[in-house]
């Protein structure tokens, strides 16, 4: 800067063919002799990315205070980066748990170059869910009809899956980029047990349309096959005979599906009231008997 100055303001600016792009800066100060140096970041105007490249101005401007306007414009190229894509999901905002729902994908290609061999994956990594499809390839020319692609996958819920907010992933990929996409969704859930605990024992509820067989492992060893009808419920009775009475709940594959802890003094605490009851009605029913005699006498 050849002079001192104050409430200095610099102005860039891109050119479009539609509409222009503009950042300016904060006021700042400025001293005789020194450099400044002061970054503004544009963002290329829409309608200049559907082209894959292009020529454009970017116009400057450095104005404030006593020091005299300074503009200039330069020449600037416009291009696409090698390899991009933009990905549109379209899908339901709330899911019920069990249910299989559609996710339509739209992917487009706003690279320099063609997008060979895409897949796309859909997923919900909380519940450890996935599906993929093969979309094919697609060109690079600004054309609706093979420069973008629509697809449908359908992913299904696992019936125990909790009630609340999801993230769904969307994963566009090939040789040459990974890019992804997220949407936030709602799971909703009537069952979110499928095994309950009861005073009892188990209650074993089956929401799916395919029967439900599980194994049923007690402290001793032994085992109970529970099957459980589509749509239906199923109890098995536990009595405990220790303290911590722990039952092991496993599918038929011999995976783990739930641990419950049962204890015995609880069930006592039922029986025993009852027994207390019993001996002092009979120690009043012999006492009755015992004046009834002596009166008799």
């Amino acid at each position: 800067m050849h002079q001192t100055a104050s409430n200095i303001r610099v102005k860039a600016e891109i050119e479009g063919d539609k509409e222009d792009v503009e950042k300016v800066t904060d006021y700042f100060d400025v001293e005789k002799n020194n450099t400044y140096v002061k970054v503004l970041s544009l963002k290329v105007p829409y309608d200049l990315k559907k082209k894959l490249s292009d020529e454009t101005s970017l116009n400057i401007k450095i104005w404030g205070g006593d020091a005299k306007a300074y503009t200039d414009s330069f020449d600037i190229k416009i291009q696409r980066p090698s390899y991009n894509a933009g990905i549109t999901i379209t899908t339901s905002k709330e899911v019920k748990a069990g249910e299989t729902f559609p996710v339509d994908v739209v992917v487009k290609n706003i690279g320099y170059n063609d997008l060979d061999d895409l897949f796309v994956i859909v997923r919900i990594p909380a519940l450890d869910i996935e599906e993929n499809s093969f979309f094919g390839d697609l060109v690079a020319e600004d054309d609706d009809d093979e420069d973008s692609m629509k697809g449908r996958v359908y992913l299904k819920v696992p019936y125990d899956a909790e009630e609340g907010k999801y993230t769904l992933e969307v994963e566009v990929s090939n040789d040459d980029l990974v890019l992804s996409k997220v949407k936030e969704i709602t799971i909703k859930n009537e069952f979110p047990e499928t095994i309950v605990k009861t005073e009892k024992g188990l209650l074993f509820i089956n929401p799916t349309n395919n029967l439900k067989i599980y194994r049923v492992i007690l402290p001793s060893g032994d085992e109970s096959i529970v099957s459980v009808q589509s749509g239906s419920t199923n109890t098995l009775e536990v009595i405990p005979t220790s303290q911590e009475y722990v039952v092991n709940v496993l599918n038929m594959q011999g995976e783990l599906v739930k641990s419950f802890t049962f204890e015995k003094s609880k069930a006592e605490t039922i029986e025993a009231p009852i027994a207390a009851i019993t001996v002092i009605l009979g120690v009043f029913i012999f006492i009755l008997y015992f004046i009834l005699y002596l009166l008799e006498i």
